[in-house]
């Protein structure tokens, strides 16, 4: 239960951070290290936005793996 807990909290923590321009260099950096660190079988982050002004968007991310999956989202 500690690991799902730590891969949660770390995972998305980071996703949120990330999106901030806080702690890993880019997505690309926080998904190859996310996905290595926690052994996941899947991970991956999408922009959704809107075409007409690119700043009313949001990032996603999904993952799963032997700690459970999860999903979280940011605000760019």
């Amino acid at each position: 239960m500690k690991k799902k807990t730590d891969s949660l909290t770390f995972i998305s923590t980071s996703f949120r951070n990330t999106c901030q321009g806080k702690g890993f260099s880019s997505l690309d950096e926080w998904k190859s290290v996310c996905a290595d660190m926690w052994n996941l079988e899947t991970i991956e982050w999408t922009y959704i936005g809107n075409s007409e002004n690119a700043e009313d968007g949001f990032f996603c991310g999904k993952w799963e793996g032997p700690s459970g999956s999860g999903e979280v989202y940011a605000e760019q």
